[in-house]
């Protein structure tokens, strides 16, 4: 069987946890190269230092991310971190997307994902998210609110409060936001496997938007775009588990080298998780 090295090389060992066991409603990887193309409807697969026109995805619910629009293609970077691939996005208009995914309908949503941001813009930056602008109160987006350095989780227009989590702007980590089943009040923040809980600043709708995007927020996109590096997003159409988190945070770690950000209670801090 194959374990993760930081370097991206294999060795042998038990047979390691995945994603699949416990069915991601989406599921980017910039790192497989097979799921990777160079246009929106073409079969040709993107090669490093070229622009992404689709991501495949995973998660067995043929939901891709696409862009038409050749010059807002994000770039396939090689080696981007520790070993594995990523995409780039420039922040100006870099965004990939898809209009119908089957996100409407949902109060909670769960989204993690292995990204940095590579610098911040001036106004405001939305690495990842579902919805579309001008539909207040039913999004949910992963947000950086200008000029705060703190991660928040958004509906637009009913922001939830900045939580105490920094984007550490430069560097990957595990990032991740969600809504919680306890109550129609909470959402909660992840960085590197430390979780806080805010409240929200307006009402707790149902996402009746449907759409994903990833690089910025589909409808506005000047605003929104954010210049960061992707290496692979999980989105959830319910509240994940603490258990399901934590074992989504070890998959992460070890598959992107990121295992040292956790923190050492963590239950995967030496060893991935496996099945």
């Amino acid at each position: 069987m194959e374990w993760w090295g930081n370097s991206g090389m294999f060795a042998t060992g038990p047979t390691l946890w995945t994603p699949a066991q416990i069915s991601p409603s989406l599921w980017y990887d910039a790192s497989d190269n097979a799921t990777v193309f160079a246009t929106d409807t073409g079969s040709t697969l993107a090669v490093t230092g070229g622009t992404v026109g689709r991501l495949a995805d995973k998660s067995g619910n043929n939901r891709d991310i696409t862009q038409a629009t050749a010059g807002r293609r994000p770039v396939y970077t090689a080696a981007g971190l520790n070993g594995r691939n990523v995409i780039t996005f420039d922040g100006t208009d870099d965004i990939l997307f898809s209009t119908s995914v089957g996100a409407s309908g949902f109060v909670s949503i769960s989204i993690l994902g292995v990204f940095r941001l590579v610098s911040t813009s001036a106004t405001e930056d939305i690495p990842m998210g579902t919805g579309l602008t001008g539909t207040s109160g039913t999004t949910r987006t992963l947000y950086r609110n200008s000029p705060s350095a703190t991660m928040w989780w958004s509906h637009y227009n009913a922001d939830y409060t900045s939580s105490t989590l920094t984007w550490d702007v430069g560097n990957y980590h595990i990032f991740g936001g969600w809504n919680t089943a306890l109550s129609g009040v909470n959402a909660r923040l992840m960085r590197d496997g430390t979780v806080t809980t805010g409240s929200i600043i307006g009402q707790n709708s149902v996402n009746t938007a449907d759409g994903f995007s990833v690089g910025s927020f589909q409808g506005n996109v000047p605003i929104f775009a954010a210049n960061m590096a992707v290496g692979e997003v999980l989105v959830f159409y319910r509240a994940i588990s603490d258990e399901d988190r934590q074992l989504c945070e070890g998959y992460f770690a070890y598959r992107w080298g990121l295992q040292g950000n956790l923190p050492a209670a963590h239950p995967y801090k030496t060893s991935p998780p496996t099945v």
